[in-house]
Order: C-alpha cells, then structure tokens, then sequence
C-alpha cells in the first residue's frame, strides 16, 4: 500500500466527522478498488454506514472487516451492535 492510502482515509475520516457520509464512502470505496483487503477502509466504511443508520450496510462492511482480522473485539462488538439495530429496524 502507498501514502495515498493514508491520505485517502484522512480525507474520508475528515468527511465523516463534517457528516459528508457519502463523499467518505466514496473515497474508501476508490481505496477498496486499489486495496480491496485494507481492514481500516472496510471497518471505516462499517462506522460510517452505522453513523448514517444504514445498520444492514454496516453489517456487511463490519464482516468483511472481521474477516480480515478475526480476532479483532473492537469489530466484534461493532458487529454484534449493528445485527442488533438490524433486528430492532424488523421488530417494528
């Protein structure tokens, strides 16, 4: 992986924290393109997705990221949170 990595998820980090979810999805989606296993850019894209209450795209993100660092609790727990907000979105 370059420098361009870093800077992409600098910029997609900056979007996300201005509420420009899709602008950061699209920067991570170019760095998935060039990187399609860095675990940083799939776990950011599950943040981002859950942060906009897309609960079902962040759970796909989320196991692909656990996927590439299995033993990862942080993920784990993210995922675990997101299935849940899926589970309640079909409750009601």
């Amino acid at each position: 992986e370059d420098e361009s990595v870093h800077l992409d998820l600098a910029k997609a980090n900056l979007a996300r924290m201005r509420g420009s979810y899709d602008e950061a999805q699209d920067v991570l989606l170019g760095t998935l393109r060039r990187y399609p296993s860095n675990l940083a850019a799939h776990q950011m894209l599950g943040e981002i997705s859950y942060e906009a209450g897309r609960y079902p795209q962040a759970v796909e993100w989320f196991e692909l990221a656990l996927d590439l660092d299995p033993r990862n609790d942080s993920i784990k727990r993210r995922l675990d949170d997101s299935r849940l907000r899926v589970a309640a979105l079909s409750d009601n």
